[in-house]
């Protein structure tokens, strides 16, 4: 580390078998919470495809509660990097997301049908694809904002960036061909290919950034919901160093993680760590999952 600037070099690593399923029970405190945020039902809309370019923004405006959601959001990754639909709930990427959880696996699609059917949830996953994996478009993704960098960092140390890169690539591409759809049948084939590139892991990354997203829910998460999506590899022993703030982080050409503005501590709890390879994956960096 130099002059306020770590770079870290993350080898690509056997991710642990636990992490490719995914259980109701594990999302059920989640689904409590989101309980208390879901808006009231709404008449079913018919979707209506036009010829691209001309976008679907202009259906209508946004719900209050889409509106409270886009600003916590906001706050917290920083501006849309792709354009936003003026309200979610009816655009082609809400549509898609929806429908994409018939093709997943058998050990997570359940659990993905329950979260995808939470109105607030599926708006903050469309909200993380255009603000938070738009970012990987740039051929060096930079995250400037320092809530994003904090967390794309602890990402990339619990999952790897190959991993990490391999979620936004996917959420990209549904992006730009939904974008592109004028039939159902295109819009169901880009949902259809989104479903079955999402593993396990994949959807507990999705399942992360979309809900810090929602910090209005996360206090009504009971102890041991959001972060059991990714305890197998968590490792933060007490009296360890732990990286408390980060500026930025910078993935570059030959695939190392830059942060700036990094601020070392020490860790004040003791998570215990499943694997060998987390172990030796963090290389004497140790994280604590508050984020600064």
């Amino acid at each position: 580390m130099y002059g306020g600037r770590l770079r870290l070099s993350i080898p690509a690593s056997p991710l642990h078998p636990d992490m490719q399923r995914l259980s109701v029970e594990e999302i059920r405190p989640l689904l409590a919470a989101f309980e208390s945020f879901r808006p009231p039902a709404r008449p079913r809309l018919r979707l209506m495809l036009e010829a691209p370019g001309a976008g679907d923004s202009s259906r209508g405006s946004a719900a209050p509660w889409e509106l409270r959601l886009r600003e916590d959001f906001l706050s917290q990754y920083g501006p849309a990097l792709l354009p936003l639909p003026d309200a979610l709930e009816t655009s082609r990427l809400y549509m898609a997301l929806k429908l994409s959880t018939r093709y997943m696996d058998d050990g997570i699609r359940e659990a993905a049908q329950e979260l995808f059917s939470a109105p607030a949830f599926l708006a903050s996953v469309s909200l993380s694809v255009v603000v938070y994996f738009a970012a990987w478009l740039a051929p060096e993704p930079l995250f400037s904002k320092a809530f994003a960098a904090a967390l794309t960092m602890r990402l990339s140390l619990l999952v790897g960036l190959v991993e990490l890169g391999r979620v936004a690539m996917a959420c990209l591409r549904l992006y730009q061909e939904v974008e592109a759809a004028t039939t159902p049948q295109e819009l169901e084939a880009a949902a259809a290919r989104f479903g079955m590139a999402i593993g396990g892991t994949a959807l507990r990354v999705l399942v992360v950034v979309a809900t810090l997203g929602m910090p209005q829910v996360l206090p009504k998460v009971p102890e041991g919901g959001l972060w059991t999506l990714l305890s197998p590899l968590r490792h933060a022993p007490a009296s360890g160093p732990a990286l408390e703030s980060i500026a930025s982080a910078q993935i570059v050409a030959d695939g190392t993680l830059v942060v700036s503005g990094v601020a070392a501590g020490t860790s004040a709890a003791s998570r215990r760590a499943s694997s060998s390879s987390m172990a030796s994956l963090c290389a004497g960096f140790f994280l604590v999952w508050g984020l600064p």
